[in-house]
C-alpha cells in the first residue's frame, strides 16, 4: 500500500514538473530549407533573463506580417487522436491502436475547428491543444467531406470567444505571399518530446486545379511554405490580410499543397449546418495489389510497396469509419476494400484506358461516382467490398439501402471472421474465391509483432489486484487448434500478460493464462493450446501501478486471420467491459 502511495506521489510530482515545463513559451527564428522563412515556438524551463533575439524575425517578416503571425498562432490548434487502425499485412489485415496528431484552426469564435478528414475520421478519442491553455480540450466531430479531405470539429466545452480566422474574400493566385501554420512532426521539443509550433512563409506557385491523390480528390494549389506530416489540416494564410487561402493537406518535400479556400469555405459552411458533403462516412485510401520478385503477392498503400514490384489498384481501403455514418450503418468495417460503387469497378482491369488507370490509382474514380450520385441527398448506391480479415469474402449492399450480405447469397450477412473450412479439402464451405492471389495459405509461420503503448489515456482500474495499472485489451478468435505463444516485450515497463478464455455464453471466463517475467528480462511470455472456435481476450498491462511506455506483443503460431481483431475497451463478441472482464479474471485466478 505504501509503495502505491509513493508511486502516486511521484507520478503527481512528474505531472507538476511537466506543467512547469509547459508554462513559459518563447520565440526563436530559423530559416527553413526548401521553403520560406520559419518562425518556431518552443517550450523552455522558465522566462529567459536575456531578451529573445529578433534580428532574424525582422528579416523574414514585416511588422504587419508579425501581427498576422501572432493572430494565426492564437487560432491554430494541435489535434490529438487515439483510435484503432486496420492496416494491410500480406493478403490480410492487422489491427493496431494508433495515436496520431494533426493541425486545425478555429473558423469562428464559438469553437468550430477546420481540419483534414484523414486526421480525424476513425478516431475514438479527439482532443485539441489551444494556445496558453494547458488542459486539452475535448472535441466532437461535426461532419466530413471525405473526397475533399475536410472535416469540422467543435469543442464540447461551454466556451466562446476563441480567437478565430476568416476565409479570404479573394481566390488564391500565383505569386501571393502565404504563411503555413501548424505542428509538424519533424520539429520536436528536446525537453518534452512534443511537436513544436511553426509558421513558415512562401508564395503560391500554381493555378488552382482539381487534384487526385490516393486519399483525396479536391481543388488545390501549390505553394513553397515548408510543411511536414503533422501540418495536415493547418491554415495557409494570405500574408497581406491574415485571411485563410487554403487548408494544408499534402507535400512531397519540395512542393506543398493546400485545399483552396474557393471550395473549402463553401464545404465547411455546409458541414457547420449539419451536413456531410460527398461522404459515406469513411477515411479512404487506394490500396494496391503487388507481386514481388519472388512471386509473393500482397496488399499495400502506394508508399509501402516494395521497390521493383508490379502493382495495380485493387480498390479503396477503409482506414476508419465515422460513428453513425452511412458506411457503418450498412456493416462496412475498417479494413474493408471497396471494389465497386454505383456499378463502377474500382479495381484494375486490362481493358482500362490510361485515364481510367490513373483515376483508379487515386480517389478520382470513387469520388467521380459520388459527385454524380450524391449519397448525402439520399441516392441509393450499390456497393461491393472485399474483406481480407474474413478470409477474402466479397459482399454487396447499398449505401442508403440494404446491409451488406455475401455476394453469392445476399440473405447471408457479410461475415467478420474467416469462413469455416472443410477439414478434408481445406476449401471454403461458404466464401468467395475472388482472392488477390491464388493458393495463398493463411497460416503465419513467422512471429508477428504488434506495437502498443501504455499511457494515461488507457483503462486504469482504481482498486483490486491490478489497481493503478494501465491496460490495453485485444481480442482473438481461434479458427484452428494448436499450441501458440504470446509475448509482451518492453524496455520501459515490467510487462504483464493476462489472457482469458471466454465462455460462449458471454457471461463468464472459463480459464485464465497469465505471466509476469517468464520472458527474457522483465518480458512476459504465455504458451497455451488454443481451441478452435473459441474467443480469447488479452489484457496487456504492467507489473506495477502508473508504469507507462511502449511495448510489443509478439504472436507465434497464429494464422494471419486470427491476429487481434480489436483493441479497445470491450471484448469483441461479448461486449464485456474491461472492468467487468478484469473482475471475472481475478475471480478465476483466485480459485
Amino acid at each position: 500500500m505504501n509503495t502505491q502511495k509513493t508511486d502516486n506521489r511521484l507520478f503527481g510530482l512528474k505531472m507538476a514538473v511537466k506543467a512547469t515545463l509547459f508554462s513559459a513559451p518563447f520565440l526563436i527564428s530559423a530559416c527553413g530549407d526548401g521553403g520560406g522563412g520559419e518562425v518556431s515556438e518552443v517550450l523552455g524551463l522558465g522566462q529567459s533573463s536575456k531578451p529573445v533575439p529578433t534580428e532574424g524575425l525582422s528579416q523574414e517578416l514585416s511588422p504587419r506580417e508579425l501581427e498576422i503571425k501572432a493572430d494565426v498562432r492564437a487560432a491554430t490548434v494541435q489535434i490529438n487522436t487515439i483510435g484503432d487502425s486496420v492496416l494491410p499485412k500480406g493478403l490480410t489485415s492487422v489491427d493496431i491502436q494508433k495515436r496520431g496528431s494533426g493541425t486545425g484552426f478555429f473558423i469562428d469564435d464559438t469553437g468550430y475547428i477546420v481540419t483534414n478528414n484523414h486526421v480525424v475520421t476513425g478516431a475514438g478519442q479527439l482532443s485539441v491543444g489551444v494556445k496558453d491553455i494547458y488542459i486539452p480540450y475535448p472535441v466532437e466531430l461535426v461532419g466530413v467531406a471525405e473526397c475533399e479531405d475536410l472535416a469540422v470539429l467543435r469543442t464540447t466545452m461551454a466556451n466562446s470567444g476563441f480567437d478565430a480566422l476568416r476565409w479570404s474574400d479573394v481566390d488564391p493566385e500565383i505569386n501571393m505571399r502565404v504563411g503555413a501554420s501548424g505542428f509538424p512532426s519533424d520539429v520536436n521539443n528536446s525537453v518534452t518530446g512534443g511537436s513544436v509550433y511553426t509558421f513558415t512563409t512562401g508564395t503560391i506557385n500554381t493555378d488552382v486545379r482539381l487534384n487526385n491523390t490516393p486519399w483525396a480528390s479536391t481543388v488545390i494549389f501549390d505553394h513553397s511554405a515548408r510543411t511536414a506530416p503533422g501540418n495536415s489540416g493547418g491554415p495557409v494564410v494570405d500574408l497581406d490580410t491574415g485571411d485563410v487561402l487554403g487548408v494544408h493537406y499534402a507535400g512531397n518535400g519540395s512542393r506543398f499543397q493546400a485545399i483552396s479556400s474557393s471550395e473549402a469555405k463553401r464545404i465547411v459552411n455546409d458541414i457547420m449546418l449539419g451536413n456531410d458533403v460527398l461522404s459515406i462516412g469513411i477515411s479512404a485510401e487506394v490500396v494496391f495489389k503487388y507481386t514481388d520478385k519472388n512471386g509473393n503477392a500482397g496488399l499495400a498503400f502506394l508508399e509501402d510497396i516494395p521497390d521493383g514490384t508490379n502493382r495495380e489498384p485493387f480498390g479503396v481501403w477503409v482506414n476508419g469509419l465515422q460513428a453513425g455514418g452511412k458506411a457503418k450503418r450498412i456493416g462496412i468495417q475498417a479494413g474493408d476494400i471497396i471494389t465497386a460503387i454505383g456499378g463502377v469497378k474500382l479495381q484494375f482491369d486490362q481493358s482500362d484506358d490510361p485515364n481510367i488507370r490513373r483515376a483508379k490509382s487515386t480517389l478520382g474514380q470513387y469520388c467521380g461516382v459520388l459527385r454524380s450520385n450524391n449519397p448525402n441527398k439520399g441516392t441509393v448506391l450499390d456497393i461491393e467490398i472485399y474483406r481480407p480479415k474474413a478470409g477474402g469474402v466479397t459482399c454487396t449492399g447499398e449505401i442508403n439501402g440494404q446491409r451488406l450480405g455475401l455476394k453469392q447469397d445476399t440473405a447471408v450477412s457479410c461475415p467478420s471472421l474467416p469462413p469455416v473450412t472443410n477439414d478434408e479439402t481445406n476449401s471454403p464451405v461458404n466464401g468467395d474465391t475472388n482472392s488477390p492471389a491464388d493458393d495463398h495459405s493463411d497460416h503465419s509461420a513467422e512471429t508477428v509483432v504488434i506495437p502498443g503503448t501504455l499511457c494515461c489515456a488507457d483503462y486504469q482500474p482504481d482498486d483490486g489486484d491490478f489497481g493503478g495499472r494501465y491496460m490495453d485489451m485485444y481480442t482473438i478468435y481461434a479458427t484452428s487448434s494448436g499450441e501458440v505463444t504470446i509475448e509482451m516485450h518492453s524496455q520501459s515497463i515490467d510487462s504483464y500478460l493476462l489472457i482469458g478464455l471466454m465462455n460462449p455464453d458471454g457471461e463468464t471466463v472459463d480459464d485464465v493464462f497469465y505471466d509476469d517475467d517468464s520472458g527474457a528480462g522483465l518480458n512476459a511470455r504465455v504458451t497455451f493450446n488454443k481451441q478452435r472456435g473459441r474467443e480469447y481476450t488479452i489484457l496487456a498491462t504492467s507489473g506495477g501501478p502508473e508504469e507507462t511506455g511502449a511495448y510489443e506483443l509478439r504472436f507465434s503460431g497464429f494464422s494471419n486471420s486470427e491476429l487481434p481483431g480489436g483493441h479497445g475497451l470491450r471484448a469483441a463478441s461479448t461486449g464485456m467491459s474491461t472492468d467487468v472482464l478484469l473482475q471475472k479474471m481475478e475471480i478465476e485466478l483466485a480459485k
